[in-house]
């Protein structure tokens, strides 16, 4: 039986999660398990999940996306990627510094996405 990789969308734009959403869909081994609209409730979320995989946005309404990976970092006990995704590419090396699996720009380019998603599963797998 095929893994199901359990998945968290973090991300304050409504759009941005759907077409997320959207493009996930084509991996039957992606499993949406929850979406937040803010750093607060995506801890939370995860928390509780405890997610393979977690797409998050850098700049959410109440925190950046790097000072919430660095906050998790006490709580998470198990193997988790975490994909940071952003209309501004000037976040690329504080995403990599706060330890991010990989870097998406918005709107996220199949291919990309794909490669990435690919990558995180491997790593997972090994």
């Amino acid at each position: 039986m095929e893994k199901i990789y359990r998945t968290v969308i973090i991300d304050d734009e409504e759009s941005a999660i759907d077409n997320l959403c959207f493009e996930l869909q084509r991996y039957t081994y992606i499993s949406i398990e929850g979406k937040a609209r803010n750093g607060v409730l995506g801890m939370k979320l995860i928390e509780k999940i405890r997610p393979d995989l977690v797409f998050l946005d850098v700049e959410l309404p109440d925190m950046r996306g790097m000072d919430m990976v660095a906050k998790l970092k006490g709580y998470v006990s198990w193997n988790m990627s975490v994909i940071f995704y952003t209309a501004h590419d000037k976040y690329v090396i504080d995403a990599l510094r706060a330890k991010a699996f990989d870097f998406l720009l918005k709107p996220v380019e199949t291919e990309h996405l794909i490669q990435t998603v690919s990558e995180a599963l491997e790593l997972d797998q090994t």
